[in-house]
């Protein structure tokens, strides 16, 4: 849980001043600074969200109790696709989901253990229903990252259903 701070009902900034964890059980424990908050829900993959907004407002010297706080669950679906090089020799990378709306928000999906007879370079990710940019990344500078762009060069992804057809070719970043 992100807290943003609000006052007189505007938020006042794009970063949260504070956040706080989930115990096993769904019990919410942390402390927070004194005042009102708008609450953003954050998990590594997009599976939770609220479907609301959501405002707290945390009172000094006293126990601050939330009321209970309803998540919704987006529905997995699976992404398939392969990462080739230049030459299509298939090579690995680390494919990442990310919010088309801030490329700085991104999601990190779970591998799809059902899914049998990949060949080398091809991937199978489960990641929850929704809009994304995806990106094929490899973090030891050997090729550049690439956003998958389809065939009417966009770069946004609509998932709704189960979707083949991710396929990234990455060119190799200059040596000295």
């Amino acid at each position: 849980f992100d807290l943003f701070p609000v006052v007189d009902g505007v938020r006042q900034t794009d970063y949260p001043v504070f956040s706080f964890g989930l115990e096993r059980g769904g019990k919410i424990r942390g402390e927070a600074p004194v005042g009102t908050f708008e609450v953003e829900v954050f998990s590594p993959d997009n599976s939770l969200y609220l479907d609301a907004d959501l405002e707290i407002t945390i009172v000094a010297g006293e126990k601050n109790e939330l009321a209970p706080i309803q998540l919704l669950e987006r529905a997995m679906v699976t992404v398939r696709g392969s990462i080739k090089d230049s030459s299509n020799n298939p090579i690995w990378a680390e494919i990442v989901f990310v919010d088309p709306n801030d490329d700085e928000n991104r999601f990190w999906p779970m591998w799809d253990n059902d899914v049998t007879g990949l060949s080398d370079g091809d991937f199978a990710y489960e990641i929850p229903q929704g809009n994304y940019k995806i990106l094929a990344e490899r973090f030891d500078g050997r090729y550049k990252s690439a956003f998958y762009v389809d065939s009417n060069g966009s770069d946004v992804v609509p998932i709704t259903s189960n979707i083949t057809g991710i396929d990234f070719v990455l060119e190799s970043r200059p040596t000295a």
